[in-house]
């Protein structure tokens, strides 16, 4: 599961991955997230927390990283 932390500066988009992530996490809370952001900002941070309780990723969810990062140099 990923939660937005809130209360960051305009120009950050702040996650916390909590249990197993899975692709939908990405399609439903940090693509949107991003692509929000990216309205606004011509460049944007991200803070990808990994949370004590953190399991893994899903194979969807690796490659829904993947191509979030390509897209998004």
């Amino acid at each position: 599961m990923i939660e937005i932390i809130s209360d960051t500066p305009e120009n950050v988009v702040a996650v916390s991955a909590k249990g197993k992530v899975t692709g939908e996490d990405y399609d439903k809370v940090l693509i949107p997230a991003l692509e929000e952001k990216l309205k606004g900002h011509k460049k944007i941070r991200l803070l990808y927390h990994l949370g004590k309780d953190f399991s893994g990723f899903t194979a969807e969810a690796m490659w829904d990283d993947t191509k979030v990062g390509i897209r998004h140099l």
